[in-house]
């Protein structure tokens, strides 16, 4: 029958039955599922949740209870105790894991999969409320379920200016920020939190015959806010307020503190002095060797991290030109530059598909038909995003390397059903019959051939514990554009393959590629015919040796992953553009010891950039920090922040990999030699990788009751790991604490009237002070 001639009504043809034929014979109903994927994945895509990292909640519960000026010891026996004691029993609580502080405990209630997190959330945080044996100087628990929240990008104020002045400028460029619809969470780092404190002389306590809780109290009860009800009047209602809050140092220094029967009264001002600033911690935080804090801006909700650094820099733009010119300001991190480079990767990586898809296809086959086979990898991945949204999953670093691993695959299915369909039109059948009984041929080896990959990736779905939580991400993607590709190839490219007629003969061009095309394709027939048919008869012939053949190869194979010359590595190294470095010196180190190394980690850096970047700019700044290990620093885990005036960072931020001409690697090896042993550093630790921190490649734990024995125990353990070849960085968990001097009460001072508590009370006011509530 002629190409497009209609066939007489009443004739059944077998090869024109099922929901293949029907489709392939209506391209209008094949054109509408191919209009719905396009359409309604471009218009899902703007409903996606774009991020850097996937934001997932950790299966933990953190409690956070403050104990100031209290040692370690004092926290365990006061706090943490009390604290395991409330929650073990409670359901759904795996493992309690917890750490005593100076000044604070760390208990995290690690839960079983699959509990209800909101649940044990409310379980604990009552069962902790309940407990009436704090101290009496802990303050508020603070409740947390574990998560990776993670920056998009940071603002860093930098200058000459003292501290106060810095954290002004950054509250303005807090509030500036936050002002943008764009930008919803801001957050501030670098600075201890303020405070107002008060300093009595000795001697001022004693001719007033005060003490320092006294005054405490005194402040306590002057300082408040409380409604006082209301009054009916004929003006109307009015409302009644006790407003005596006091936010600034200037508002105390007025305070009356001793009110005599005659009127007089002694201000605070009288008694000592008011000072409006910051808590009295070591840290400090330095860019380019001048004062600075940084603000953190974080994604929340539905915006992109994209449009917020585009927020960030457009907000620095403007206000580079506004403030002094000894105040400066810089980006710094920057994730959505690497967002954008996997983007980037796969829009590439994908147009590049589609080329060599062309190219290749078009050399065997016609052009048109591999045109509709190309665009099979287009329409399942924009089609996809129809149902990414129901799934929950959002756009970010892994669904990327998803969507990358995706590319090579979906190919496969269109490739087979577009081979299938041209070998019955070569064979002079007509389009809509080759299309049909080319689709057939294939239909069951393609089915399974995706059933059998969609059943490769099933068991990422399945993955337990925080690791699972991540690589969701990638089955969620491939699993459902391997289906679509699927449909795509059953129901929508045989509808296309079936509707073209013979390549066009008047067109010069098109007959050109279609002269070269045929002639190329002939060589192949005869490369097949001649050489490969043969060769394949041969091995199906004599098919023990090809086995064994096959089975030789494989123990090869083996061969080379066990013998280790093919390496494995469950975290592989990323190199970022940030250099990071952490010292820890003995706990309790002097702030001035911890500075100086801090300064030695900056100088040896300026120099090694200096090195490098004698023809051009290879950096873009140097970020110190004394007494913290910030979130996202080394050896910071799951967000907090480890403190303490023994702990200095410094991270280097390089330019991009294209404009230096070293690696992040190479630099953190070289930096690390020129500080070799630095004095008093009990450990010195460098990061430059992106992604996931595997952490320590091997990891013991040892309990015992008897601290004693554990540390006895701890520390032979280590001495035995480092007598190992390669084997390095070994450490015993354990650190030398502060220096302590125990206070006991003499027989002399209680026959004078003095108790324990009294004396815990005057020393602790003394040297700690007291907050007033």
């Amino acid at each position: 029958m002629a190409e497009g001639q209609r066939e007489p009504s009443g004739v059944s043809k077998p090869w024109k039955r099922g929901a293949l034929a029907w489709m392939a014979e209506n391209s209008v109903a094949a054109n509408l599922v191919m209009i719905v994927l396009i359409l309604g994945g471009l218009v899902m895509l703007s409903e996606v949740k774009q991020e850097v990292f996937p934001e997932v909640q950790l299966d933990t519960v953190s409690v956070n209870v403050p104990y100031p000026g209290a040692t370690p010891a004092e926290v365990e026996h006061g706090v943490v105790l009390a604290v395991e004691e409330a929650i073990q029993g409670i359901d759904g609580v795996e493992e309690i894991r917890s750490v005593a502080s100076e000044g604070q405990a760390r208990i995290t209630a690690e839960l079983f999969l699959g509990t209800d997190k909101d649940r044990a959330f409310n379980d604990i945080k009552n069962a902790v409320d309940r407990i009436t044996s704090f101290p009496e100087d802990v303050e508020r628990p603070v409740f947390s379920i574990g998560s990776n929240r993670r920056e998009v990008i940071s603002v860093i104020i930098y200058g000459d200016h003292d501290r106060k002045s810095l954290k002004q400028m950054a509250e303005q460029a807090r509030s500036e920020l936050l002002t943008d619809e764009r930008i919803t969470v801001v957050e501030m780092e670098g600075l201890p939190p303020p405070e107002i404190s008060i300093e009595i002389p000795q001697a001022n306590l004693r001719r007033y015959g005060l003490t320092i809780d006294q005054i405490s109290r005194v402040i306590g009860r002057s300082t408040v806010e409380i409604p006082g009800g209301s009054v009916d009047t004929s003006k109307g209602e009015v409302l009644l307020r006790t407003t005596e809050r006091r936010d600034t140092g200037e508002d105390f220094r007025s305070l009356p503190i001793i009110s005599r029967p005659d009127g007089s009264e002694v201000p605070l001002r009288e008694l000592g002095r008011v000072i409006d600033g910051f808590r009295d911690i070591d840290r400090e935080a330095y860019f380019n060797g001048r004062n600075a804090v940084r603000l953190r801006v974080f994604r929340l909700g539905d915006q992109t991290p994209v449009d917020v650094s585009k927020a960030v820099h457009e907000f620095v733009e403007s206000q580079r030109r506004e403030w002094p010119s000894e105040v400066k300001l810089a980006i710094w991190n920057d994730f959505s530059e690497i967002y954008n480079q996997r983007v980037g990767m796969l829009l590439k990586n994908g147009l590049l598909g589609l080329l060599l898809v062309l190219a290749i296809l078009g050399s065997f086959l016609h052009l048109r038909l591999a045109f509709w086979v190309a665009m099979g990898i287009a329409i399942s991945f924009v089609g996809v995003f129809l149902f990414v949204p129901a799934l929950g999953v959002s756009i970010n670093m892994i669904s990327l390397f998803a969507f990358l691993l995706a590319i090579g695959i979906v190919v496969d299915d269109a490739i087979v059903v577009g081979e299938a369909v041209h070998k019955h039109r070569s064979d002079g059948k007509p389009s809509l019959q080759a299309a049909i009984e080319g689709v057939r041929e294939v239909a069951t080896p393609v089915i399974f051939s995706v059933i059998t990959t969609v059943i490769a990736f099933t068991p990422m779905l399945f993955v337990p514990g925080v690791a699972g939580k991540f690589f969701l991400n990638i089955p969620l993607i491939v699993i459902p554009i391997l289906l679509l590709s699927l449909v795509e190839s059953f129901f929508i490219l045989p509808s296309h393959l079936a509707h073209y007629g013979e390549p066009a003969t008047t067109n010069r061009i098109a007959t050109w590629v279609n002269e070269k095309q045929e002639r190329f394709s002939g060589v192949i027939q005869r490369f097949i015919v001649r050489h490969y048919t043969p060769f394949a008869r041969a091995l199906l012939a004599h098919r023990y040796f090809t086995l064994t053949l096959s089975l030789a190869l494989l123990i090869v194979t083996f061969g080379f992953v066990a013998g280790g010359r093919i390496g494995f590595n469950f975290h592989p190294k990323i190199e970022g553009d940030i250099v990071r470095a952490s010292a820890e010196l003995p706990f309790g180190a002097p702030t001035h010891e911890t500075r100086g190394v801090m300064e030695t980690m900056v100088q040896e850096g300026r120099e090694l950039l200096a090195e490098y970047g004698t023809e051009k700019q290879v950096d873009r700044g140097i970020w110190a920090q004394l007494g913290a290990l910030g979130a996202g620093e080394v050896n910071a885990q799951e967000g907090e922040t480890a403190t303490g005036s023994h702990l200095a960072s410094v991270a280097i931020s390089l330019v991009p990999p294209s404009e230096r001409p070293f690696g992040a690697a190479e630099f953190t090896k070289k930096w690390r030699q020129r500080l070799g042993e630095l004095p008093g550093v009990e450990r010195l630790s460098f990061s430059f990788n992106l992604g996931v921190q595997a952490g320590a490649k091997v990891a013991i734990e040892l309990s015992h009751r008897d601290r004693e024995k554990l540390h006895t125990a701890a520390s032979q353990l280590a001495e035995n790991l480092s007598t190992y070849d390669g084997v390095f960085d070994v450490d015993d968990g354990f650190q030398r604490g502060k220096e302590q001097l125990d206070l006991q009460l003499k027989p002399a001072g209680r026959s004078l009237g003095l108790t324990e508590e009294g004396l815990a009370r005057r020393v602790r006011g003394a040297f700690f002070g007291a907050e007033a509530e």
